[in-house]
């Protein structure tokens, strides 16, 4: 025995207005949003069979999801995002729910959260696939999901590394990115087991799991994101348990090419990573910025 339950899923696009220089088409950049989201139907199909009855619309919220959302991130309730409003029915297999649960009877409560939950979970792989496929342009505040009951969850924010985007070419050599077709994108991932495995295995599935906690993190925590990525050009690139750093630094050379620096710039990450791995690394604490705050208003 199944049950449908029917969702609106709210998620709050960043339009970043700020981020275009001279001479860059502004409907580029939010075509590139605009063609993600036309492309969300299909991806929730294929991501959870038990996803249906799929609709996508740009709208406003309701006033008390916004007011919510607004509780998350004050940057919901201005100009600066773009609503899409996601209706869809989620089949919860209750029968499977029961026995998982060792009982006869569930809440209708809780099986409207289990379907949530299978909800924001593709929602939120679509939004870090995204990453991918239109690399620093797609950035999304908290959103929400709510039921008949009302709210249910929330679906995690995500942040664009938009460097990958606006490259400053007078500091950094870096080639031109792609874009990628979205259902491409899911469907390379899922062969080297995205979505299904918990704990990623093969060296492909390895890579792809660190990446996940790179966008996770944002561009704002370097030092997470510098372990996590460091994490996944070791699961990419190297072999047993050698000399990991001359291994990354030799193999790394074959994709993106020799370096005209005689430094060895793989090797400085490596030791930078290793350092923050075992203590050795400066470590900043976490209210720092805000201790900082408060000198500088003394002053």
């Amino acid at each position: 025995m199944s049950e449908i339950v029917h969702l609106k899923a709210y998620l709050p696009f960043y339009r970043m207005p700020f981020q275009f220089t001279e001479g860059e088409d502004p409907p580029r950049y939010e075509n590139s949003r605009r063609d993600l989201i036309s492309g969300l139907q299909g991806f929730l199909s294929a991501r959870n069979a038990n996803i249906r009855e799929i609709f996508v619309e740009q709208s406003e919220p309701p006033e008390h999801i916004a007011a919510w959302l607004k509780e998350r991130s004050w940057l919901s309730s201005t100009f600066l995002t773009e609503n899409t409003t996601v209706s869809a029915a989620v089949r919860v297999d209750v029968v499977a729910l029961k026995k998982l649960n060792n009982t006869k009877h569930l809440d209708d409560e809780f099986i409207c959260a289990c379907a949530a939950y299978e909800l924001s979970i593709a929602l939120e792989d679509w939004l870090f696939l995204s990453e991918l496929a239109l690399p620093g342009r797609i950035t999304a505040q908290p959103g929400a999901i709510a039921g008949p009951s009302g709210l249910l969850c929330q679906i995690e924010k995500k942040a664009a590394f938009s460097d990958l985007y606006f490259v400053d070419k007078d500091y950094l050599e870096w080639p031109d990115l792609l874009d990628l077709d979205l259902t491409k994108v899911y469907n390379w991932a899922s062969q080297v087991g995205f979505g299904k495995e918990a704990f990623a295995s093969e060296r492909l599935g390895r890579a792809l799991a660190a990446l996940s906690h790179v966008v996770a993190l944002g561009p704002n925590r370097q030092g997470e994101t510098l372990f996590r990525s460091m994490q996944g050009l070791e699961s990419f690139y190297c072999d047993g348990v050698g000399d990991l750093r001359r291994q990354m630094s030799e193999k790394i050379k074959m994709w993106i090419g020799p370096w005209n620096d005689r430094r060895n710039i793989i090797g400085q990450l490596y030791d930078i990573r290793s350092k923050f791995i075992h203590g050795a690394y400066r470590i900043c604490r976490t209210s720092s910025r805000r201790l900082g705050r408060k000198r500088e208003s003394r002053q």
